[in-house]
């Protein structure tokens, strides 16, 4: 965990994470866990999600961890909690489940078996191919390395997408090669040819943004 907080501490914002679809979000959760007052048998963390863009919109969340989830945890301490909680917010944001506003309106995201797979007692999210990997290194390096470099091998990250390391290192050279990330001792840093492209980023995260609005 120390060594997880050094390398992402030497991003610009060490809260802020991309989606598959393309939406960049700045997290803040509100700790600790507590028993839902409802008197349901989950467990609940309340949260927000700010898109980074400039437009001011976010979504107010509240996690619920299912009896299932909670009790697969081995703590329900941030240490093993947070990623959990923020790749859940983003597989629900990549589905379109969450509205994003300029006013308070908490909604709901459950985390349950969906997201754990008991067999290997793990938790999986996305299952993301080579092509939406390279989508997703794009994204994440336009939004979070514009002006510092950003943390490629982020174990949230490996952890949503359902993949490997050595697989994104290995996409984040490819995009090196092709000019669009300079890569140095493991963080990547957007070239002028990637934030050239800015048009095409805004076009997704619109594109997620109206797939939400959608549902309501």
């Amino acid at each position: 965990m120390t060594s997880m907080l050094h390398f992402r501490s030497r991003n610009s914002d060490p809260n802020a994470f991309v989606t598959l679809s393309g939406l960049p979000l700045h997290f803040e959760l509100q700790w600790p866990i507590h028993p839902s007052t409802s008197g349901a048998d989950f467990k609940v963390l309340h949260g927000s999600a700010q898109l980074i863009d400039g437009s001011g919109l976010r979504a107010e969340f509240a996690a619920n961890f299912s009896q299932v989830v909670w009790e697969a945890l081995p703590t329900l301490d941030p240490e093993h909690a947070e990623p959990v909680v923020i790749n859940a917010v983003r597989l629900a944001a990549d589905g379109g489940m969450l509205e994003f506003l300029k006013s308070s309106k908490r909604q709901p995201v459950p985390i349950s078996s969906r997201h754990y797979r008991v067999k290997t007692n793990t938790f999986g999210f996305a299952q993301a191919s080579d092509t939406e990997l390279y989508e997703f290194l794009e994204r994440k390096i336009f939004w979070l390395g514009r002006e510092t470099p950003v943390w490629i091998e982020d174990p949230y990250d490996v952890q949503y997408l359902g993949t490997t390391p050595e697989r994104l290192s290995q996409l984040s050279l490819q995009l090196s090669v092709e000019g669009l990330a300079e890569i140095d001792e493991g963080f990547a840093r957007a070239t002028p040819d990637l934030l050239s492209k800015e048009s095409t980023f805004r076009e997704a995260l619109q594109h997620s943004l109206e797939r939400a609005v959608a549902k309501y």
